[in-house]
């Protein structure tokens, strides 16, 4: 993750007044492909999200992560994967975006 291009990305926003919302997006959880650094980039968004006052929707570790069913390879939802990321991505926008609730 390149820091300064991150920190450009988020001055852009906050300077055209756009509102920035961070996401982590699902991983496949099985295997020994596990990502080993995934804690570490959770940790250094949710840093960011802090230090700059941006919400940080955290979907790395969802329940469906386990289903090996809705990926792809680790990485990569598969249509019905993305399709429930979608739901469920659309579902904390509303609620944490529109009535500033439910954080996951």
């Amino acid at each position: 993750m390149n820091g300064k291009c991150f920190e450009e990305i988020i001055a852009f926003c906050k300077q055209k007044k756009i509102q920035l919302i961070l996401v982590t997006s699902p991983i496949f959880a099985g295997g020994k492909l596990d990502l080993l650094n995934k804690e570490q980039i959770v940790t250094v968004v949710d840093s960011y999200a802090r230090k700059n006052d941006l919400l940080h929707l955290n979907l790395s570790s969802t329940p469906y992560c386990n289903q090996r069913d809705l990926f792809i390879d680790h990485f990569h939802m598969n249509h019905k994967g993305a399709r429930l990321f979608t739901s469920k991505l659309a579902y904390l926008y509303s609620n944490n975006c529109q009535k500033n609730a439910l954080i996951p």
